[in-house]
């Protein structure tokens, strides 16, 4: 039993005592049989917690009308300790097709990715950094690094070369957003990336990185 459960089960307690002490302190000063006492004060605790308790189950199984263990809904960010939780579209780096709906969680110690019933993890230790940019950031930076080609590896990873290998299109107005995480793999670096609503959705996780004790690293060039 989680941690809401037990508080919901200790409120309606609580409500029960309360409300069978009331007539019970009643009857006493009314000089009523002890049996009397106890039955009534027992159906009338009943009575007031048995709705409240009622009530708060179904609340708490609800979850935004979402299954109680589908990614996404409040008990399944409870069961793994998610602080954070985000739906998007993922574009590349984990073995999945691009553009499928998956959801990322904020964890303390790691990011999760779900899609359907599979689930990628990413040690917090080993990312790098956490951004979000723009199509048209990442294109201008693509195009402005000699092909995308920044110490030997592409700018973004595959998102670089996807949307920096794009004709440049008029100004527009409208811009999609991408949430690209950088983490070190096999004394290299990597990209994971999706494609966001906006900005605001993202900024739990650019701030959780942002608050993240760094590893001073040293580079021989």
């Amino acid at each position: 039993m989680d941690k809401e459960r037990k508080d919901i089960c200790i409120t309606a307690l609580l409500i029960f005592l309360i409300t069978a002490a009331i007539p019970m302190i009643l009857f006493a000063l009314l000089d009523q049989s002890s049996s009397l006492i106890a039955i009534t004060s027992v159906l009338i605790g009943l009575i007031c917690a048995l709705p409240y308790l009622v009530w708060k189950e179904r609340k708490y199984f609800s979850s935004s009308g979402q299954k109680p263990e589908t990614p996404g809904s409040e008990l399944h960010m409870r069961k793994y300790g998610a602080t954070s939780s985000l739906k998007a579209k993922h574009m590349a780096g984990l073995p999945i097709a691009e553009g499928a709906e998956c959801f990322v969680y904020l964890c303390s110690s790691k990011i999760i990715f779900f899609r359907n019933e599979t689930e990628y993890s990413l040690l917090f230790d080993k990312v790098t950094d956490v951004l979000v940019k723009t199509d048209s950031e990442i294109h201008q930076a693509y195009v402005s690094s000699i092909g995308g080609a920044v110490g030997g590896a592409v700018l973004f990873g595959p998102l670089g070369a996807m949307i920096g290998g794009r004709a440049k299109k008029k100004e527009s107005k409208t811009f999609k957003y991408y949430l690209i995480f950088e983490y070190d793999k096999d004394e290299g670096v990597d990209f994971i990336s999706f494609e966001i609503q906006n900005q605001i959705s993202a900024n739990s996780f650019v701030k959780a990185f942002s608050q993240k004790e760094k590893i001073k690293k040293t580079i021989e060039l």
